[in-house]
């Protein structure tokens, strides 16, 4: 499925260029992959491995629709973003720069799934 939408976005952008060969801008395709159904912190149901490879699979089907920019979006649990880098680790081989955004917003700076702000940098690595 995600390869098809990256491809129809694909087609819509060179059908557009076709009809105003005088626009100068980029255009990109972004695929977004949001939280699974399951947390592994705060749901269960589902283990660190089992996530990998589900974020895996969605991530080669936008980058074989060809995607240009992949984005990780509201992901509450830091163990299931890790899980979404991992699986983008494994589905390309290229060094491609990540940047992750963490929104702290529940009391005493913890996020939703009740994980400390600082050790952030250290579960992402």
């Amino acid at each position: 499925m995600n390869k098809a939408a990256a491809e129809i976005v694909n087609k819509a952008i060179k059908e557009y260029r076709e009809e105003n060969p005088e626009e100068k801008r980029n255009l990109y395709v972004a695929g977004a992959l949001g939280p699974s159904n399951k947390s592994i912190s705060v749901t269960g149901g589902v283990t660190f491995n089992e996530l990998i490879h589900s974020y895996y699979t969605a991530i080669s089907g936008l980058l074989e629709g060809g995607v240009d920019i992949i984005l990780f979006e509201t992901i509450q649990d830091t163990r299931n973003l890790k899980a979404a880098y991992l699986g983008f680790q494994k589905a390309t081989s290229e060094k491609v720069y990540c940047s992750a955004y963490a929104f702290i917003y529940y009391r005493k700076y913890r996020n939703y799934s009740c994980r400390d702000r600082l050790p952030m940098h250290f579960i992402m690595q």
